[in-house]
């Protein structure tokens, strides 16, 4: 018998080449053998299932899935796995084209991103995705291209990269 983490990621390739009905068959199966409700190994499982699910367009099996893994979160106190959680049903949201329910969900995020988390970059950068691909779904092209911005403003933060162009010291030529 294979590994849990063999298991998960072999759904995830099946996932990844659009096998969506072997990935759900596995994340199921390994649904069954975990024993911890609340183990990140569970969780792991629920969160790819959950994308599963959205992606074969059953958006109320992957709302589901995730107020469970919001729920778990809450109950541990997980604050960066909850926003993480939030995230993926918003975009359950978006994708069942409820875009205000998704704006709101991803401006919650948004909130709990940079009150917990003002580091997380990448969480920050996806965040402001999503909400700029609703602006965009709902014609509001101008608030797109301004969350357009913001997503490579915190893909690449100054501190981070910090170019020339962007240094308080420039050489100059004689």
């Amino acid at each position: 018998m294979k590994k849990m983490n063999e298991k998960i990621n072999q759904a995830f390739t099946y996932f990844d080449n659009g096998e969506l009905d072997k990935a759900e068959q596995i994340y199921r199966e390994c649904l069954r053998e975990v024993q911890d409700k609340k183990s990140q190994e569970y969780r792991n499982i629920l969160h790819g299932l959950g994308y599963v699910k959205s992606h074969n367009n059953d958006f109320d099996g992957a709302r589901k899935i995730y107020m469970e893994l919001i729920e778990i979160a809450q109950s541990t106190l997980n604050k960066k796995f909850e926003a993480i959680a939030l995230h993926q049903l918003g975009m359950v949201e978006r994708l069942a084209k409820n875009f205000n329910e998704a704006l709101l969900l991803f401006q919650n995020e948004q909130q709990m991103l940079e009150k917990y988390f003002p580091d997380f970059f990448v969480g920050m950068s996806a965040n402001f995705y999503e909400q700029g691909m609703i602006f965009l779904n709902k014609g509001s092209f101008l608030k797109y291209c301004c969350y357009l911005s913001k997503v490579f403003i915190y893909t690449y933060p100054v501190e981070k990269v910090s170019p020339p162009y962007f240094t308080e010291k420039r050489a100059t030529s004689s």
